[in-house]
């Protein structure tokens, strides 16, 4: 199979962002977590039973900050890694192409295989494949990249077995 070349767009910054959303959920949840222990714990501290500080919590402060999280991730975040991206160059030409080890990414600015074993996942969707090596970090190929759908499901599918075969080795 032949090499797939790709200039990123802000659309697929933000896609692999929104894939990304179990670590989305644990961020949340933690973050959640800590403002309440800090709301109890200030309540504690000022004299308040532990059901009084509990009941008494400003639950709506949390509901926004949880909303204002979520929205921070998905439209700021993209934002800034695809500003960081376009600064250092490395929006593309990009050259991707499946070598015995794993996927070869040749950007303008680096050379690199990762390998099977590296990927945590892969995501398939009508206009991409991700393969995530970290839950927001992906190899993102565009439907685009490819002359027509068979292209496309191929690439995938070869990719998809070879990383069954690679993360199992």
């Amino acid at each position: 199979m032949g090499p797939v070349f790709v200039t990123y767009r802000l659309s697929d910054i933000y896609g692999a962002y929104i894939h990304g959303w179990p670590r989305l959920i644990r961020l949340l949840i933690i973050i959640e977590i800590l403002w309440m222990v800090l709301m109890i714990g200030v309540s504690l501290f000022d004299g308040w039973s532990l059901s009084g500080a509990i009941i008494w919590m400003n639950w709506k402060l949390l509901v926004f900050g949880g909303i204002a999280l979520v929205a921070f991730w998905i439209v700021v975040c993209p934002l800034i890694g695809f500003w960081r991206a376009k600064r250092a160059g490395l929006l593309g030409p990009n050259e991707f192409s499946m070598v015995e080890k794993g996927i070869r990414a040749q950007t303008p600015k680096s050379d690199s295989v990762v390998y099977w074993s590296a990927i945590r996942r892969t995501v398939r969707t009508p206009s991409h494949f991700y393969l995530f090596l970290v839950t927001a970090g992906a190899l993102i190929i565009p439907r685009r990249a490819f002359e027509n759908e068979a292209a496309f499901g191929a690439f995938v599918n070869t990719a998809r077995e070879d990383w069954e075969k690679g993360r199992t080795a």
